[in-house]
């Protein structure tokens, strides 16, 4: 009878945290928050020749680098990025039942270099 009752209850502060907590914490502390997530810009050990689909992450005139993307996740062998305009940008993204953006996946050992933007705002000199 406990777990009856346990169950659905657990169930329901999961599913709680999940839509009203987990998309407002900043992705760089772990969350679903990718609107403040540095760009990153990668660049390929060679050349290479993209499908079709992923031309546009692509520097024109440049297959080598790639422009400012998001960095969603990274795994043991492979970077997922996604470029921050698309699928209506981060804002979209963490809404419930907001477009998501597709994701380019790299494998790291392609990658000759990555430059990251700082997140600190650039300070004027007095």
């Amino acid at each position: 009878l406990a777990g009856s009752i346990i169950g659905p209850f657990f169930y329901l502060v999961v599913l709680s945290f999940s839509y009203g907590v987990f998309q407002n914490i900043p992705a760089t502390r772990g969350g679903g928050n990718f609107t403040n997530s540095p760009k990153v810009t990668l660049t390929f050990k060679t050349e290479q020749t993209p499908v079709q689909n992923d031309k546009r992450y692509f520097e024109k005139g440049n297959p080598k680098t790639t422009i400012p993307l998001i960095l969603v996740e990274e795994t043991s062998w492979a970077f997922y990025l996604a470029d921050p305009s698309d699928g209506g940008g981060p804002s979209e993204w963490k809404q419930i039942g907001g477009r998501k953006p597709q994701i380019f996946i790299v494998n790291k050992g392609e990658i000759a270099r990555i430059h990251a933007e700082s997140r600190n705002p650039k300070q004027k000199n007095p």
